[in-house]
């Protein structure tokens, strides 16, 4: 998957020669960005939880100088209250739940003028991956493709540790 710039949306990360960089104007300008990401709660804390993203928007972003926050999905991409895969059977569909959450949380702290790091997935040890199902099986690439249509390109960012670990 390749995901591109969104002209007009400000704050679009990416990298070039080793820097990162931050789009700053509808015209495309970029500046050098670096990124300083504190944790905070996953999709499950700040659910339906204005206060909870406002509070920590305050104490890390305004009080602190992070640049932006750094949260952990894992398997709640299927199920908010679940964060082993390994504990959920069947053939999962995205919850719709998570991406509210996430959304509420992207929109707050690029409102303020941070960035989010979605932490996609844990490790293989502790059942925190899609592995169970097959990566880039079908649950996996539907989850891709709902990632894709619900939060689109721009203002956040996602890694993931090895899933063979």
């Amino acid at each position: 998957m390749t995901i591109n710039p969104n002209p007009g949306v400000l704050g679009f990360v990416t990298n070039v020669n080793e820097q990162w960089l931050r789009q700053v104007s509808d015209d495309g300008t970029v500046e050098v960005f670096v990124p300083q990401f504190v944790m905070v709660n996953g999709p499950q804390g700040y659910h339906q939880n204005q206060s909870v993203v406002n509070q920590d928007i305050n104490t890390f972003l305004n009080q602190h100088g992070f640049t932006g926050v750094h949260s952990m999905v894992l398997c709640r991409w299927f199920d908010l209250n679940e964060p082993k895969c390994t504990n959920i059977s069947g053939n999962p569909s995205p919850d719709p739940r998570t991406f509210e959450a996430l959304e509420l949380l992207i929109t707050k702290v690029h409102a303020a003028g941070g960035v989010v790091h979605l932490w996609a997935w844990g490790d293989q040890g502790r059942g925190q991956t899609p592995k169970v199902w097959g990566i880039n099986g079908s649950e996996d690439k539907r989850l891709q493709r709902y990632i894709a249509a619900r939060l689109g390109p721009g203002l956040w960012a996602m890694g993931s540790t090895s899933m063979n670990g």
